[in-house]
């Protein structure tokens, strides 16, 4: 796994309406998994990476699934035509963060590529895969409201 150093990290999450999706419970759980980054984030940037990794990891992979299964059972409620697709791409997020779990038991230095991977997908996720749940949501209020 090619990874940053990571003690030359220094990167940091900041929420911005950007990552919005106009959902109180989706926002406000993606807004804790920010402050989950960051606070991993400043302990590794601070040198106390090797007691924050599994607590970091424990939360993350528990944050994740409940919030997953939260954002599901909105897109199913609102009938989201995209939805087994919307969940292969967590399925693979949590395949992923396994991974790099089994890694980690293993003996092996994960936070680079672990604070890399958490921000490009993250990102990535609310920016582009969540955005469409936004604006498919949007769509169905304002034809209801015609």
């Amino acid at each position: 796994m090619a990874s940053p150093e990571a003690a030359d990290w220094k990167q940091s999450m900041e929420w911005n309406d950007a990552y919005s999706i106009d959902h109180g419970s989706v926002d406000d759980d993606h807004m804790h998994l920010f402050r989950l980054f960051n606070d991993f984030s400043r302990a590794v940037r601070d040198d106390k990476a090797e007691p924050a990794v599994k607590p970091f990891l424990d939360e993350l992979m528990n944050y994740t699934k409940y919030h997953f299964a939260r954002e599901e059972a909105l897109m199913a409620r609102m009938k989201y035509p995209d939805l087994p697709s919307h969940q292969e791409s967590h399925q693979r997020f949590i395949t992923q963060v396994d991974v790099i779990i089994a890694d980690y038991r293993a003996g092996k230095k994960v936070e680079g590529f672990l604070l890399d991977f958490v921000m490009t997908w993250l990102s990535g996720h609310i920016l582009i895969i969540d955005k469409r749940v936004s604006d498919f949501i949007g769509e169905q209020q304002g034809a209801s409201q015609a």
